[in-house]
């Protein structure tokens, strides 16, 4: 089966990815009758090398299953990788239109193209692209969902939202739930752009998802398991694999988590 599409073959396809995105809302609820098994992933940032590794051993190994990658598709990843600087999204954007009941993409920092949002850096893969490409991943990403939920686990880049109308969020607030990230300590503070938020507002929001677990990405010095065992923090990518190695999630959602226990976290072999 080919995965990867080049973005000049997808731009004809920018219409009815919007619409698969956009039909959901902000707010991904995942059925899970024929489908158990969760594969969560976050922050590839370019990493199509291993986003091939988890498909071939896991996605297309286990019939049915959810792939949920909780944001940060492009930029940081190495020339030395080999990689095109959007085969990583434009594998999971071709798996979209496949299987669009089994693939799931949340919007990250880094998917909001700093040429319209508040700039960042890096930003190599956004730095590259103009005119028709700048257009069309800068509308698609636009219109991912920032939360999905599936029976009792959320998922989310950065942090959950304050509320669960999330349809009516105004931009500048899905652009805070991407940017900002959990604290165990509140005392911790803001820096310029990255807002921390304590364990209370953490629980406060998990509880009005009605959720016991949230799988996030966003920090790769956070803890891989924090906030009282009820949030799992994890990279996928190779970029960081010597801050916090690299990381993957898989779920039974058949069995009721109260915490992370009966949540499969995987270590990834990475090597550069």
């Amino acid at each position: 089966m080919k995965r990867y599409t080049s973005n000049n073959m997808m731009f004809n396809q920018k219409g009815k990815l919007i619409g698969l995105f956009s039909s959901t809302g902000r707010w991904v609820k995942i059925r899970t009758d024929e489908n158990p098994i969760i594969i969560g992933i976050s922050d590839l940032h370019g990493d199509c090398r291993t986003l091939n590794h988890i498909l071939d051993e896991y996605f297309f190994k286990i019939p049915n299953s959810i792939l949920i990658a909780c944001g940060d598709f492009l930029d940081r990843n190495p020339k030395s990788w080999d990689n095109e600087p959007t085969a990583a999204l434009d594998t999971l954007l071709n798996l979209k239109l496949q299987y669009p009941d089994r693939v799931f993409l949340l919007m990250g920092n880094h998917d909001l193209s700093p040429h319209t949002h508040i700039p960042f850096a890096p930003s190599n893969a956004w730095d590259m692209m103009s005119g028709q490409t700048l257009a069309f991943y800068t509308e698609v990403l636009e219109s991912l969902p920032i939360v999905a939920t599936v029976n009792d686990i959320a998922f989310a880049h950065g942090v959950l939202p304050t509320t669960t109308q999330v349809d009516d969020l105004p931009f500048d607030e899905i652009y805070n739930c991407v940017w900002s990230d959990y604290v165990e300590h509140e005392s911790l503070g803001s820096d310029s752009i990255r807002k921390k938020v304590g364990i209370n507002f953490f629980q406060e929001s998990l509880d009005k998802f009605s959720c016991n677990l949230l799988i996030k990405g966003h920090n790769p010095f956070a803890p891989l398991i924090s906030m009282n065992q009820k949030c799992i923090t994890i990279q996928t990518t190779r970029q960081f694999h010597d801050i916090c190695g690299s990381h993957m999630v898989v779920v039974d959602s058949t069995k009721q988590l109260n915490d992370v226990q009966n949540a499969k976290i995987v270590t990834l072999e990475t090597k550069n």
